[in-house]
């Protein structure tokens, strides 16, 4: 009987129940393939023990997944500590003393939460990171100008926020990158032109649903690695001579958001004033290699959807 007590007591503690402080509460479950588990609601990302534990670990002693599970390309099995708290219903702000003490981490994601305030500055101190991915929260603020210093990241996730402010030009110095996703927020201001500088390693970029302006930085010729780039619904109002240098691009909407029939690589500029005053567009993509479905003197031809 008494055994059966204290295995009884055991499953409660795990179960995600507050200790006496109210500070601490499991926020995963260990016997699960994907250790998916929904802490009480409103628990907050600090009160986690798998955080608490990776912070006081220095990011050495984190969630074990032995492997990641949906690893971005370029990232390889097994090379680091991986803290995986994604899609459990956490809240709150992302503790910024914390992430101080997680210098090894490999892969950092907190996506699919209900976390709010702004990215920290301390994010930067991860240098080790792969991954790193806080897509679809209700993140607000800038994207810090630190992000620069994570440059062995592979994958970057910051879609479906309220991100405002521009995308800082940091950002060039992730040449790592292979994946830079940071659609649907409210990022305003052009593209930089730093961003050429992530010529070698980006094949996607997503940045629709944005508030972009300006030009389309000719330095977006210089990534001849992409495979995929979505820029539509913002508001750019043209773009240089650069962009054609993409020989292999078609561009229009018909690849984009996965619809059937796409072809890679593409390119979806669609929702942006200019298809509309002819100013978007440089006469290149009317020609053979760039296949533009389009009519740079006007908008788009009948049969062509805007996403």
């Amino acid at each position: 009987m008494r055994q059966c007590s204290q295995f009884l007591a055991a499953v409660v503690i795990w179960a995600g129940a507050a200790s006496a402080s109210g500070k601490t509460v499991h926020c995963t479950d260990p016997s699960k393939v994907d250790r998916q588990y929904t802490p009480p609601s409103g628990t907050q990302l600090a009160d986690c023990v798998e955080w608490q534990e990776c912070a006081k670990s220095k990011g050495t002693k984190c969630i074990d997944q032995s492997c990641l599970h949906n690893n971005p390309p370029g990232t390889d099995d097994c090379l680091g500590p991986v803290l995986e708290l994604s899609g459990n219903g956490l809240t709150g702000p992302i503790p910024a003393a914390d992430l101080k003490q997680m210098t090894g981490l490999y892969s950092l994601d907190l996506s699919r939460q209900n976390l709010d305030g702004t990215i920290p500055n301390e994010i930067g101190l991860l240098t080790n990171l792969k991954l790193l991915d806080l897509s679809t929260n209700n993140l607000g603020g800038t994207i810090p100008d630190k992000i620069g210093l994570l440059t062995k990241l592979v994958y970057l996730g910051m879609y479906r926020n309220k991100l405002e402010g521009p995308i800082p030009k940091e950002i060039g110095m992730l040449t790592a990158l292979i994946n830079l996703d940071l659609n649907e927020n409210k990022l305003e201001g052009p593209i930089p032109k730093e961003i050429g500088m992530l010529n070698a390693t980006l094949g996607n970029l997503m940045l629709f649903k944005n508030n972009l302006d300006g030009l389309i930085p000719d330095e977006i010729g210089l990534l001849t690695k992409l495979q995929y780039m979505d820029l539509s619904a913002n508001n750019f109002t043209g773009a240089g001579e650069g962009i054609c240098k993409l020989e292999s691009f078609q561009f229009g909407s018909s690849c984009g958001h996965g619809q059937p029939g796409g072809v890679k690589p593409c390119c979806n500029l669609f929702s942006n004033p200019a298809w509309t005053n002819g100013r978007l567009c440089p006469a290149c993509l009317n020609a053979s290699p760039c296949k533009a479905p389009v009519n740079c003197t006007g908008s788009s031809p009948a049969g062509i959807v805007s996403p």
